[in-house]
């Protein structure tokens, strides 16, 4: 009798989560204006699977030029020939990024200035989270030197482009984990020209949740620094949620077998799928009555961030240091 009871209880608390998940995911939003964008440029920087994935699939639904800007070229082109043979009116490339490396942004920046007219829309998706302690060609450590350097590097290759453009967006993805950064403890210290030690952890130190954390911060501070100097550009940050996705590939199986009993009902309840991941930076890219000059967005709503994202100041610190460790990165290569 026992083990029917256990199976019976085990079945109906599944039930109950999915039934939950099911009330959550009613009430997550879905961007359902229609807006054509047959006469827009997009990219879409980690567009080979899961929110870049789909929110180039959203854009070329719509009609959209739509360049996937990714690191593994082969498999960006099967999807990009899917996409455009799926959605005749949309026309989609693959471009090779690898954010890794300021060589290939910069390869990569030039191939767009010499082949688009303009950017419209540049959605900074691509990312690496919770990874073992690994370095960029330049020594940046990876999960700073992916998510936050290297897209401050393609966007200031780009910003040429994208003032070309009457009405262009810059949209991050970014994360909640944001709050959970040192970074601007970091700035606080900071004395004198940059290091990258000053920005990065270092081997001796790593934390990858925290690492995570920074980036992810940094590239919000990004965001509000230029949308000071560049105002004829939008720069929106968005909160996608927990969305199923290979971002966490890099946890160990240890650490999912020890989660599996909380991470399933967890799953049910709170996950979402790529599809509905990507309705935030839908709306933070194609919205035509948002306004503001910089947002944080999460549910297709903006959200209060801390009042230090607001400080210029702060954002001044960081858009300083890290062009002084770029500058840096760029003497040693030559």
């Amino acid at each position: 009798m026992l083990p029917f009871l256990i199976v019976g209880k085990g079945v109906a608390l599944g039930l109950t989560l999915y039934l939950v998940h099911l009330w959550r995911a009613s009430r997550w939003p879905v961007f359902t204006k229609t807006i054509d964008c047959l006469d827009k440029i997009f990219v879409v920087t980690g567009a080979t699977s899961g929110i870049g994935r789909a929110t180039a699939e959203e854009l070329a639904l719509r009609g959209g030029k739509v360049i996937l800007a990714c690191r593994n070229l082969e498999q960006a082109k099967k999807i990009a020939d899917y996409l455009t043979g799926t959605y005749k009116r949309s026309r989609v490339l693959a471009i090779q990024l690898d954010l890794s490396d300021f060589d290939s942004i910069d390869a990569f920046c030039r191939h767009c200035k010499a082949n688009l007219p303009r950017i419209d829309v540049l959605i900074l998706n691509a990312g690496v989270a919770f990874c073992p302690y690994q370095e960029t060609k330049q020594g940046l450590e990876l999960q700073m030197g992916v998510n936050y350097f290297g897209h401050v590097r393609l966007t200031i290759g780009l910003i040429s482009l994208l003032k070309k453009s009457p009405q262009s967006r810059v949209v991050q993805v970014s994360s909640s984990l944001y709050k959970r950064s040192d970074l601007i403890d970091r700035l606080a210290a900071l004395s004198g020209e940059a290091r990258i030690e000053d920005l990065c952890y270092k081997k001796n130190n790593y934390n990858k949740s925290r690492a995570y954390a920074n980036s992810k911060l940094a590239g919000m501070l990004f965001l509000c620094q230029m949308s000071r100097g560049y105002s004829m550009v939008r720069w929106y940050s968005v909160s996608p949620g927990i969305v199923n996705s290979n971002l966490g590939r890099h946890r160990s199986a240890l650490f999912y077998l020890m989660c599996l009993p909380l991470y399933i009902p967890f799953a049910l309840a709170a996950v979402r799928t790529p599809w509905q991941g990507c309705q935030t930076v839908l709306y933070a890219a194609l919205d035509d009555e948002i306004d503001a000059q910089y947002g944080y967005y999460r549910d297709c709503r903006l959200e209060n961030v801390s009042s230090l994202l607001m400080n210029s100041s702060t954002s001044e610190k960081l858009f300083r240091a890290t062009q002084e460790i770029i500058n840096h990165c760029d003497n040693i290569a030559e």
